[in-house]
């Protein structure tokens, strides 16, 4: 009875593990940046100070407004080339700059 109730624990905890990666997954398309969207959330390694992240990103893109972390940049970066040399300079991801994690959540 034990060995039964224990491959239907481990079930439903695959399930709700399944859950949420699919309820991730679908977030995806929401996050990124609009086709021909100007303006776009460079995010940055975690571990870069938030200077060392502007630095990086004032090299090819305008820097607009940070964005809820210090690692998390609002930029002008209306060409793919400019995006391509945004990636060469560390940034690891682009977001639609109005999504969650890209708002400006600091208070001053």
């Amino acid at each position: 009875m034990s060995g039964a109730r224990s491959v239907q624990n481990l079930a439903q905890i695959l399930l709700i593990l399944a859950l949420i990666l699919l309820s991730t997954l679908a977030m995806i398309p929401a996050l990124a940046p609009q086709p021909g969207a100007r303006d776009v959330a460079a995010v940055y390694p975690p571990w870069w100070s938030a200077s060392r992240a502007l630095e990086a990103a004032s090299r090819d893109a305008q820097f607009i407004r940070p964005g809820g972390q210090a690692y998390i940049l609002i930029i002008r970066a209306p060409t793919e080339l400019a995006r391509q040399k945004l990636r060469a300079g560390g940034a690891v991801l682009f977001l639609n700059p109005i999504a969650g994690p890209c708002g400006d959540t600091r208070t001053s």
